[in-house]
Order: structure tokens, then C-alpha cells, then sequence
């Protein structure tokens, strides 16, 4: 069985998706550990010129990034996980059920990769190449978030799937479904560190004096056309 979940970054924005399960009882079997692996996989970046400064300015200005512009260019990435689990079932009372793990693969990812540059800078090598470098850093900002955590993110895991109780469902399905639901929010939990260190990743990228020889790199200015 597989559940996926996705976590979209722009302008060093976070948009997150949860899985929500109703509260159950726990389940009063005796849960042997279950064996975990987990695995990490990132896509290659491609670039793309496919939107323009008046879009990726207005999108910095949604997400409250004004002083990023002028904007010129834009990586966006997607961080988030599929599980697929072995499990059986045992019934431990009139109409409640629990699912027990036997197995759990864990695929941590970055999908999603891409660079997006603005038409205006294909006229002009030094915008297109000050807009593609600086695209660039938060990729590799990306990887290093994923490989520092790598090790201590799979012990983590582990330590954290073999210590939760599981729920009891009042059907197979549901307790399946109470099952994936537990396994989830815990691997939620544990993505939130790589969650933080890529913002500070970014951050460390998006200084003001960073951001303003990034804008002066060309000469630059936000009022003028391209």
C-alpha cells in the first residue's frame, strides 16, 4: 500500500500537505518491530525559460518576497515521500480491528526540479547568467539540506516507527487506513527538520546585501524596462 505526500517551495515558501486520520483507540496488540528502509532520491534541475519578470514579480509579491525583485529567474523543487507497507490484520474484539507493520520502504525525494528564467533575459548574457547562478544556489541548498539529514533522518525513522502504538479501526480498511495514518504523521515529523534547514539554507542565500549585488550585478534597477 502506498501513500505519498508532497511539500512544494518557491520563493523559500512552504506549502504543506498532511494526512488526517480520526483519533481511534490504541491497539492492544503487541507490535514486534517492524522492518524499516528508508531510501533518498533526487531528480536532476532543468532549466526552463518560461514565464517573465512581471509574473515572477507578482508571485514575489504574493508571497510576501518583495525584496526579491526584480525578479528574473526561480527554482522551485518538491520534497516529500512514498512509504509502502506490509501488514496483516488481527481482530481483537467485536467490529475493531488492528493492522500491524511488518514492513516499511521509505522513499524520501526532491522531484520537481526546476529553474525558471524570465523571457526578458534572453537578450541579455548577464542577466541570464547572474538570474541562472543565483537559481542555482538554492539547488544546491536543497541538496545539502537532504544529504546532512540523510543519516540521522533514517535512525530517526526507525527509532520513531518501532516507539508509536498504533490505532484500532472499527473494519480492516480503517484500520489499515489508521495504520498508514500513524506511519505518516511520524515521517511528517521528521521531514520538518529538513523542512527547517532548507529555509536556513535560503536564507543564508537571500541576504539584503546578497540580494542588492545580485540586483546592482547588471546594473540592474527595478523601475527600469529590460
Amino acid at each position: 500500500m502506498a501513500q505519498q505526500l508532497a511539500k512544494r517551495m518557491a520563493f523559500i515558501g512552504a506549502w504543506f500537505i498532511y494526512p488526517f486520520a480520526v483519533a481511534a483507540a490504541p491497539c492492544p496488540v503487541l507490535v514486534p518491530p517492524a522492518a524499516v528502509s528508508v531510501e533518498f532520491r533526487r531528480a536532476d534541475v532543468h532549466e526552463v525559460v518560461d514565464t517573465s519578470r512581471d509574473e515572477l514579480d507578482r508571485l514575489a509579491i504574493a508571497a510576501g518576497k518583495q525584496e526579491h525583485r526584480p525578479m528574473l529567474g526561480m527554482y522551485t523543487a518538491l520534497l516529500g515521500y512514498d512509504v509502502d507497507t506490509d501488514s496483516h490484520v488481527e481482530q481483537v474484539g467485536d467490529d475493531l480491528f488492528c493492522a500491524v507493520p511488518t514492513g516499511v520502504r521509505i522513499v524520501i525525494f526532491l522531484s520537481g526540479r526546476v529553474i525558471h528564467l524570465a523571457h526578458e533575459v534572453r537578450s541579455n548574457g548577464c542577466l541570464y547568467d547572474a538570474a541562472r547562478e543565483h537559481a542555482w544556489l538554492h539547488a544546491h541548498a536543497d541538496e545539502r539540506a537532504l544529504a546532512e539529514k540523510a543519516s540521522t533522518l533514517s535512525d530517526a525513522l526507525r527509532r520513531a516507527l518501532a516507539e508509536t502504538p498504533l490505532a484500532s479501526g472499527t473494519s480492516r480498511l480503517t484500520a489499515k487506513s489508521q495504520m498508514l495514518a500513524t506511519i505518516g504523521a511520524q515521517i511528517n515529523r521528521q521531514l520538518d527538520g529538513v523542512e527547517q534547514l532548507r529555509e536556513q539554507l535560503n536564507r543564508s542565500i537571500d541576504t539584503p546585501s546578497t540580494l542588492a549585488r545580485l540586483h546592482a550585478a547588471c546594473g540592474m534597477q527595478m523601475s527600469e524596462p529590460l
